[in-house]
């Protein structure tokens, strides 16, 4: 299986981190893969804020629990979008959510484990995070995304996907008019 494919359908969530550092050289790398991703009028609209320091995520962590792979990762992105760099509005999500991706597949080509944690939609969510840090106002919380090395280095399998054909349809007579 090519290696891209076999990357996709082993990447999981990932919870639980050793204490080894990801390398700065992989960090950038990650971060160069994410920008790479495409974007509603090539206009990204999008910014990555890398939180290496321990302090900042346990904040995040202390009004956002459901964040809490970010507190035990030795590193995590903070994605926000710039829904004033938009051409359309409205796209910054789609655009924040295939940066997501990106970086989530980059990480797991490097043997990386990762966590995507949401954050946008919610107002509360949202408002948690402009609580405990001082983000421009210009930016939105998209999603954090835990990233570090797995504890357990088996956790990169395939899902079982027994049931997913049955979510695809091809030329369904319901989109024919």
């Amino acid at each position: 299986m090519n290696q891209t494919i076999s990357d996709m359908m082993t990447r999981r969530s990932v919870r639980e981190f050793t204490l080894d550092p990801v390398s700065l050289e992989d960090i950038e790398l990650i971060i160069e893969a994410g920008q790479s991703a495409p974007a509603a009028h090539g206009k990204r609209a999008w910014h990555i804020a890398v939180l290496t320091d321990f302090e900042i995520r346990r904040k995040i962590v202390t009004v956002l629990p459901a964040l809490r792979p970010i507190k035990s990762a030795p590193v995590a992105f903070l994605i926000l979008g710039e829904p004033d760099k938009c051409n359309v509005p409205g796209y910054w999500p789609q655009n924040c959510g295939a940066l997501t991706e990106n970086i989530l597949l980059a990480a797991r080509s490097l043997g990386l484990g990762t966590t995507w944690c949401g954050i946008f939609p919610l107002e509360s969510n949202m408002a948690a995070i402009y609580e405990v840090l001082n983000l421009p106002k210009n930016l939105v919380p998209f999603c954090a995304i835990a990233i570090g090395h797995p504890t357990d280095a088996a956790v990169f399998q395939e899902r079982g996907m027994t049931d997913n054909f049955s979510r695809v349809s091809w030329d369904p007579d319901w989109l024919k008019k």
